[in-house]
């Protein structure tokens, strides 16, 4: 018998009722800007009789940064997890994109970058047909979205997500469905999560062209500006201009203190855009082509100069 389940991010649907419209269990951010759990809001899933079910999202393409991404990555979950007081659990990680074959290189590493986090008994993917089969065929756990799955859907997930922008309980939320007993929800009689690992000793950035969270980390802690791993508030939806290899810029409106900071010492103005004008200053300051395209070359310049403590 098919489980009914929704999960939403900023949207806050009265629990009460959608446990009455058939809802057994939630899934839920485990971080973010306003869409992020609560400790209040754990209570109030608790008390509402529904179950709970984590997701993770830097950003929906973070998996484009492989290994060094997918450590970030597990340890915010893992850091999430203990300060939400929160037991050892499953925690799917969002790859929302129609990530290609050519790319299951880097969904291995990412994948396994968090498994060597969190364990990989408790790394997922949320992605469509293809990577969360592949995923799956290496151990990992899956829950599959309808978008990028051409109506196919991969045998063993615990989770599918069917319909999208449904209303419930005066929200908007997703619709998902698992016929399984255990589909990664969390388990309330769990064990605590272990502090997250130590940081190597080495402080230095692998230079490999990969803009993860790392990269943006270090970009931000030279620059002064609040140390999140998110290059935020860009005009550009993902993919349509100028940053293929920078894996960590979230679309939105406002602008990244972390570009401003950047425009500001390139005497540029300082509207916190990643747009042309600021990416070839930026590549000009780096000596490389100025070709107003965030890639690989320009992504290995900035850490080999992050690695020196300076932009």
């Amino acid at each position: 018998m098919a489980t009914e389940l929704v999960d939403y991010s900023f949207s806050r649907p009265d629990l009460a009722q959608v446990k009455a419209a058939g809802v057994t269990g939630v899934i839920r951010y485990l971080t973010g800007s306003g869409k992020g759990l609560t400790t209040g809001e754990i209570q109030r899933i608790r008390a509402a009789g529904l179950s709970l079910t984590l997701v993770y999202e830097t950003t929906g393409r973070t998996a484009k940064g492989g290994r060094s991404a997918g450590v970030a990555d597990g340890q915010a979950a893992l850091s999430a997890l203990r300060t939400l007081g929160l037991p050892r659990s499953v925690v799917y990680f969002a790859v929302d994109y129609d990530l290609q074959p050519g790319e299951y290189g880097l969904l291995d590493a990412y994948l396994d970058g968090i498994a060597s986090v969190l364990g990989k008994q408790c790394t997922g993917v949320y992605a469509g047909y293809g990577p969360c089969a592949h995923a799956m065929s290496r151990g990992y756990a899956a829950w599959q979205t309808y978008a990028w799955s051409g109506g196919k859907i991969a045998p063993g997930i615990r989770v599918y997500q069917y319909r999208n922008g449904v209303a419930i309980g005066g929200g908007q939320v997703d619709r998902d469905r698992t016929s399984l007993a255990d589909y990664g929800q969390v388990k309330w009689n769990g064990t605590a999560p272990a502090p997250a690992p130590a940081p190597a000793a080495s402080n230095q950035l692998a230079v490999d062209g990969a803009g993860g969270p790392a990269t943006v980390r270090r970009w931000q802690q030279v620059m002064g500006t609040t140390i999140d791993g998110i290059i935020s508030g860009q005009s550009h939806p993902y993919g349509s201009y100028g940053w293929p290899n920078l894996y960590t810029v979230q679309y939105g409106s406002g602008g990244s203190n972390l570009i401003r900071a950047v425009q500001r010492q390139l005497g540029l103005a300082q509207d916190g855009s990643l747009g042309p004008i600021t990416i070839r200053a930026i590549q000009a300051h780096l000596g490389v082509a100025q070709d107003a395209s965030f890639g690989p070359a320009t992504v290995r310049a900035l850490q080999q100069r992050l690695n020196t403590g300076r932009f």
